[in-house]
């Protein structure tokens, strides 16, 4: 399956690669910067493992790396229409995770934003963790829930679990998928499961 590392580096600079000589030769790290950018650090070439690197130099200003961050995404989508393959953002903005929403949201698209790349990121997959799903559909067991549910509430808890504001991006999340008082009886039941 084909993976895309889209880096924020003005955000995360050189620890945003941290990791990527693990990655294999189905992997894309894109690499969008400005000018007002730090340095790149030229190790990065030549040691990123079996992975291709593409860089997009992209006009400075406000919120500028987002944007094209965020249309590029759009671009991802529709090249991969036909076919699964997985998209990371590597940046600590969490605006980024109103995107990743949006693309869960409307096309069950699921996109993932983490500080670097992990070192197990080439054996990632886009997978219910089964641990997880068991122990939510145990502790949704005496509400009304749907596999879908299940499924939607597993992918946002694998989505913020290495996520600062963990709790709180989960919160959201749920409370805006299922209103005020269906997400919070089920944000409730979860939470310790965090």
């Amino acid at each position: 399956m084909k993976s895309y590392y889209l880096i924020d580096y003005e955000n995360v600079g050189s620890n945003g690669f941290l990791g990527c000589e693990n990655l294999n030769k189905q992997t894309e790290i894109h690499i969008f910067y400005t000018n007002n950018s730090k340095k790149i650090d030229l190790d990065i070439f030549y040691n990123h493992g079996q992975a291709n690197i593409i860089v997009h130099k992209v006009p400075s200003g406000k919120q500028s790396l987002d944007l094209h961050i965020s249309s590029f995404i759009g671009y991802l989508v529709g090249l991969n229409s036909k076919k699964e393959f997985n998209c990371i953002i590597i940046s600590k903005d969490t605006d980024y995770d109103n995107i990743i929403s949006f693309w869960e949201r409307e096309k069950n698209i699921k996109i993932l934003r983490y500080e670097s790349i992990d070192p197990t990121a080439e054996t990632f997959q886009l997978l219910l963790d089964n641990d997880l799903t068991t122990n939510i559909q145990k502790a949704l067991e005496d509400i009304q829930t749907i596999n879908e549910d299940i499924e939607y509430i597993t992918n946002v808890c694998n989505l913020y679990i290495n996520s600062k504001n963990k709790k709180q991006d989960i919160y959201r999340n749920i409370i805006y998928k299922y209103g005020q008082e269906k997400g919070l009886t089920i944000y409730t039941k979860i939470k310790n499961l965090l």
